[in-house]
């Protein structure tokens, strides 16, 4: 094409003859283009930055060049070099800054050949752009949220594992690596259908070809990174004992290091089978572990804890409610809270496996056999990528909450004491307050995180007390009659609406502010901590109510509806009557 269009320029321009010779002569004058500098044609200095060549320079790609042209407006002819950190992708990054100080500016003067050659490289780049990917990895504008927002990595660590992958994978004309990479964990995030990814990244062919070449390019990534990535940053051999104690050495703090994970397992597999096939892998266990190493479990453990035990660990996981029994007893409720406060790392860390929908939403047939690779690749790139849940596992105020909790194990909850005699249960000995001259102490964010060890029950509290405030948008809590230090409330089951539990509280305007409590749902005897339905209305009287909290604004407009319905029906009663 090019030379056809240097023909008809020929053809068309005018012609200057020889008076001499009478021979026909083409004037060939270079064409100068406005507003565009010239970069130079030497090879001794970087085209960007104008630093000496060095090892680390190349010859720069067309596709720079073209960006260099349409973002900087500068000409590079074929054959200039730049540095490396200029590109990124054989595409120069938008952000190079250029260095005009130090060379001759000039428009750019091109001879009607080498403006020929641009215009041919003009139009490949326009071809290349309408059959690039709809969603272009390569693109150097492409940012870290955009990134995130596809493949749920950022840009440096989707780079580290493109390389990865570049060093056993080759591009082809049906995939290239970079896409490939972008494919695997794009599934991951969204679990879109590969027909679908296919399309997304522009691929050529009918639907099924495009699935072929997705799920292809899907099971390739996965079995390098299966094992590129995984034996260095997952399984029980990739640390020694040591690093691992070194992820977790408090007791409470543990910062959420994947050890090893197994899984997951088929629908038909209970807590029991499950646990066995985990016992079945004891040798590696008792390789790693030691003698009174204590194992943090789930109460789907409860089957193989005998086995743990036998093997000279000490499990630990959430006690049963014996039957016939409807409480736990503050010993036992205060040892179970000790183990969840130790194990939400890991619902922590499940939580983000949960991210990537893959691995948590309905899984086709074709994917039955590779879950638990998905499982592992995608839980040693966290490992890798992700880093610690907790970041200061070692810190004194960390320290000191572990031990603070762990001396409440052992105290008696003296309001339970009380309700249990019948001295705090009769209607006739409360009052509610908005009767008196009521007052509560006040307390800030610190003071409750310290109070309840820790945010997650205070997290529960905004929602659960907007569910509790009458029109008025008061608390409905009552005051003892024999006694002002304590308060009473009803408040609803946090699993089902038809079951309230008494809450009972009893505070102090000299000391510590919250003496003790007591609710009567299943964990609510507990010292070690409260459960949310005694949170609730300590956040609200101690620190809501004095920072002018106020519900939702859409449970607002929800609560309005109701009563504006229940007035109109109220009115119409009354006229028909």
């Amino acid at each position: 094409e090019g030379q056809k269009l240097v023909a008809q320029e020929k053809h068309d321009e005018p012609m200057e003859t020889d008076q001499e010779g009478g021979e026909e002569k083409e004037e060939d004058q270079p064409l100068s283009l406005t507003d565009v500098l010239y970069t130079g044609s030497g090879h001794k200095h970087c085209a960007i930055c104008r630093k000496t060549i060095e090892a680390g320079c190349v010859v720069m790609p067309k596709a720079a060049r073209l960006d260099l042209l349409v973002l900087k407006r500068m000409y590079a002819p074929h054959g200039v070099r730049c540095c490396k950190s200029h590109l990124i992708n054989n595409r120069l990054l938008p952000q190079s800054e250029i260095n005009i100080d130090t060379r001759q500016q000039r428009l750019a003067a091109l001879p009607p050949a080498e403006l020929v050659t641009l215009f041919d490289d003009v139009l490949s780049l326009i071809q290349e752009a309408t059959q690039a990917p709809r969603l272009d990895f390569n693109d150097p504008d492409l940012v870290d949220e955009d990134y995130g927002a596809w493949a749920r990595w950022a840009k440096d660590p989707f780079d580290d594992m493109f390389n990865i992958a570049e060093r056993s994978m080759r591009s082809s004309s049906n995939r290239h690596v970079r896409y490939a990479v972008a494919i695997f964990w794009i599934k991951m995030k969204t679990n879109l259908s590969f027909r679908q990814i296919g399309s997304l990244f522009n691929i050529r062919g009918d639907g099924e070809t495009r699935r072929k070449i997705a799920a292809e390019a899907f099971n390739s990534v996965m079995a390098i990174l299966s094992e590129k990535l995984v034996p260095y940053f997952l399984g029980v051999y990739h640390l020694t004992r040591d690093e691992a104690i070194d992820h977790n050495t408090a007791y409470s703090t543990p910062d959420g290091y994947c050890l090893d994970i197994r899984g997951p397992f088929y629908g038909n597999k209970n807590d029991a089978s499950i646990s066995d096939y985990i016992v079945s892998t004891k040798k590696e266990l008792e390789g790693w572990c030691e003698n009174d190493d204590v194992m943090i479990c789930d109460r789907g453990f409860r089957d193989v804890v005998d086995v743990f035990s036998e093997l000279g660990y000490e499990p630990k996981m959430p006690v049963y409610l014996k039957k016939g029994q409807n409480q736990h007893t503050t010993k036992e409720a205060n040892e179970s809270r000790l183990v969840t406060k130790v194990r939400w790392v890991v619902e922590s860390f499940h939580a983000r496996l949960k991210k990537f929908r893959l691995l948590s939403e309905r899984i086709d047939n074709q994917l039955v056999p590779k879950p638990e690779q998905c499982v592992r690749i995608t839980a040693a790139a966290l490992n890798k990528y992700r880093g610690a849940i907790v970041q200061n596992k070692n810190s004194e105020e960390d320290k000191k909450l572990a031990e603070l909790m762990k001396s409440y194990v052992a105290q008696n909850n003296t309001l339970l004491e009380q309700v249990a005699s019948g001295k705090l249960n009769a209607r006739q000995r409360w009052l509610p307050i908005d009767s008196i001259d009521f007052d509560f102490p006040e307390m800030d964010s610190d003071d409750l995180r310290k109070l309840f060890f820790g945010c997650y029950q205070i997290k529960q509290t905004t929602t659960y007390a907007e569910e509790h405030l009458d029109v008025h948008g008061d608390f409905a809590i009552q005051v003892s009659r024999e006694r002002d230090d304590i308060i009473r409330c009803a408040i609803k089951s946090r699993h089902r609406n038809a079951v309230k539990y008494y809450v009972w509280i009893e505070y102090s305007f000299t000391g510590k502010p919250i003496l003790s409590w007591y609710c009567q749902c299943k964990t609510g005897a507990r010292t070690a901590g409260a459960c949310a339905h005694i949170a609730t209305p300590i956040w609200y009287l101690a620190y809501a109510r004095h920072n002018d909290f106020s519900p939702a604004k859409g449970r607002q407009r929800i609560k309005q509806a109701i009563e504006e319905l229940q007035g109109e029906s109220d009115s119409s009663g009354t006229e028909s009557d």
